[in-house]
């Protein structure tokens, strides 16, 4: 290899590591990136996933409002279908002001406060 003039041994060895650590820095940075667009992605899968839960929890509410104004006397009810496990089934119950007494699997019996 033959240095260019006014080059010394010493600065070409320093050039050379400075061209590997840009190498380096830009393996890093594509790897970086790629795991950033995995994660876009994976937020992006819980958003919709999210926003599905919400939109059944929606369609459960008014479900139950109408059912509520069609028996204004009643006072218990059950909940069934749409409800994802205990920890929804509670959130909906703290949401229309109701005790959920007996909670199963989705279906639970529901006492109005």
């Amino acid at each position: 290899m033959e240095l260019i003039k006014g080059e010394t041994m010493t600065t070409r060895r320093r050039f050379n590591r400075l061209v590997d650590v840009v190498k380096s820095l830009r393996i890093s940075h594509n790897a970086l990136a790629g795991t950033v667009r995995s994660l876009e992605g994976d937020v992006e899968q819980m958003v919709d996933l999210l926003r599905n839960r919400v939109d059944v929890m929606r369609r459960k509410v008014m479900e139950i409002e109408m059912w509520q104004k069609a028996h204004e006397g009643a006072h218990d009810f059950v909940l069934t279908r749409g409800v994802q496990g205990k920890a929804d089934l509670e959130l909906l119950c703290d949401y229309l002001g109701v005790e959920c007494v007996d909670t199963a699997a989705k279906r639970a019996v529901v006492k109005k406060k």
